[in-house]
C-alpha cells in the first residue's frame, strides 16, 4: 500500500539530477559512416518518491547534456560533424508512484545534435504507474524487469527485447507486440500476472518455448483478441497447465458473450446468451468456486422463502426460521426430488414449477461449484 505522505515529491525532470549516475563506457568508430561514437551510461534510481511528470528520452536529453558538460564535453562538441554521443539509460523505480507515464521511445533528432538516448535496462518494483509505452523502434535491446507493481497500461509496440521478466503485478492493458527477431527470441517470463482489460502478445512468441507463463489471470481481459486467447488455451492444455487453461477459457467465454450482445439483436441466439450468463454468475466462467457457493446458497434461500410464504401462513421471522422453511431449504440440496410438503398443502401447478426451478438451479450451482475446483488440479 502506498503512503503518499511518506514519499518525496519530484515535480520536474530537472530534479532527477541528484538521482543520476553517469559513466563513460567506450569510444568506437563507425568505419562505414566514418563516425566517432562515444558511449555513456546514464543510470537513474528512484526510491520512495512520487513523480509528477512524463519521463522520456527527450526530456532526459537535457540532463544528459548537463552530465556531458561535467565530463568536459561542451555544447560545440555535441554538434561536431562525424561525432555521435550514445546515452544508454538504465532506469530503476522502487516503492514509488508515477502519476503520469514513461515513454521508452528513442529521442527525436534535434537540430545539429548528435546525441541519441536509448533505454537499455528498465526495472520497476513495488510501484504504481499510469502507463509505460513505446511508439518508435529502439535500436538497442531493452531488458525489462517488473515485479510487485500496479501498472494501468503497458504498451510496447516497437521495442527490441533482450528479456522481459514480469511477476506479481497487475495491469489493465498489457500489450507486448515485439519486433520479429532474425535469431534467437528473447526470454519472456510472466508469473502471477493479472490483466483486467486487454492482453496482446504476438502469435509467434506464444508458440515459442522460451516464453514461461504461470498463473496468468486473464479471465476479465474482455477486449483481447480471441485468436490469441485460444492459442494460449491450446498451449496451456498441451502442457497440462490447468489453472491457466481455465483462465483462458473464462476469457474466451467473456469475449464471446460481449460479441453476442454487440453483434446480434437482443432476441437472437438467446440460448447461447442465457448459457453464458448463467456460466458467468454461477462460477465466473469456471474459475470461481466461491461464486458458485454463493450462487447456490442464494438460489436455495430465495426459492425457499417464496415457497414457504406462498404455502404457509405467517407470521414470518427472518432470524427465527420455522421448521417448515428449514425443511424446504435443506431439501433443495438433496439429489432426491421430494414433494410431500407440496402434496400435503394441495399446491397448484405454479408452486410445483417454482420448486422444480429452484431444485434445478441449486443442483446446477453445486455442479458449477465442483467444476470451479478443477483449476486446483495438476
Amino acid at each position: 500500500m502506498f503512503r503518499v505522505d511518506k514519499k518525496k515529491k519530484i515535480s520536474k525532470v530537472e530534479e532527477l539530477i541528484e538521482y543520476i549516475e553517469f559513466e563513460h563506457l567506450e569510444k568506437t568508430k563507425d568505419i562505414i559512416n566514418k563516425v566517432l561514437i562515444f558511449s555513456f551510461k546514464l543510470k537513474i534510481k528512484i526510491e520512495n518518491s512520487i513523480l509528477l511528470f512524463d519521463l522520456n528520452c527527450n526530456n532526459l536529453e537535457t540532463l544528459s547534456v548537463v552530465m556531458l558538460n561535467k565530463e568536459g564535453y561542451s555544447k560545440d562538441d555535441l554538434k561536431k560533424h562525424k561525432v555521435q554521443f550514445n546515452i544508454n539509460i538504465e532506469f530503476e523505480l522502487i516503492n514509488s508512484l508515477f502519476k503520469n507515464g514513461i515513454d521508452l521511445s528513442v529521442n527525436r533528432a534535434q537540430n545539429d545534435s548528435h546525441l541519441k538516448l536509448f533505454f537499455t535496462k528498465f526495472k520497476i518494483s513495488n510501484s504504481k504507474i499510469s502507463r509505460i509505452e513505446s511508439n518508435s523502434v529502439n535500436s538497442s535491446r531493452v531488458f525489462i524487469n517488473i515485479s510487485d507493481s500496479n501498472i494501468n497500461t503497458l504498451l510496447l509496440r516497437n521495442v527490441l527485447f533482450g528479456s522481459a521478466d514480469i511477476s506479481n503485478s497487475r495491469f489493465n492493458t498489457l500489450e507486448l507486440p515485439f519486433q520479429k527477431y532474425e535469431k534467437k527470441l528473447p526470454y519472456i517470463r510472466l508469473y502471477n500476472v493479472s490483466v483486467s482489460f486487454r492482453l496482446n502478445i504476438p502469435k509467434h512468441l506464444i508458440k515459442d518455448k522460451d516464453i514461461d507463463i504461470q498463473f496468468l489471470r486473464i479471465s476479465k481481459a474482455r477486449k483481447s483478441d480471441i485468436e490469441i486467447i485460444r492459442l494460449f488455451k491450446q498451449n496451456f492444455e498441451k502442457s497440462s497447465n490447468t489453472f491457466d487453461f481455465l483462465n483462458a477459457i473464462a476469457c474466451e467465454q467473456r469475449i464471446l458473450n460481449n460479441s453476442l450482445w454487440k453483434i446480434n439483436r437482443w432476441n437472437e441466439q438467446l440460448g447461447d446468451k442465457l448459457l453464458l450468463f448463467l456460466n458467468r454468475i454461477s462460477n465466473g466462467y469456471g474459475i470461481s468456486w466461491t461464486r458458485g457457493l454463493v450462487f447456490t446458497i442464494l438460489i436455495s434461500l430465495l426459492g425457499s422463502i417464496l415457497l414457504n410464504n406462498l404455502i404457509y401462513d405467517g407470521p414470518y421471522k427472518f432470524f427465527e426460521p420455522s421448521t417448515n422453511y428449514l425443511e424446504i431449504l435443506f431439501s433443495n440440496f438433496s439429489p432426491i426430488y421430494k414433494i410431500d410438503f407440496l402434496k400435503d398443502n394441495d399446491a397448484g401447478f405454479w408452486l410445483y414449477f417454482l420448486h422444480f426451478c429452484t431444485k434445478i438451479l441449486v443442483l446446477y450451482g453445486i455442479y458449477q461449484t465442483i467444476q470451479a475446483f478443477r483449476k486446483y488440479r495438476r
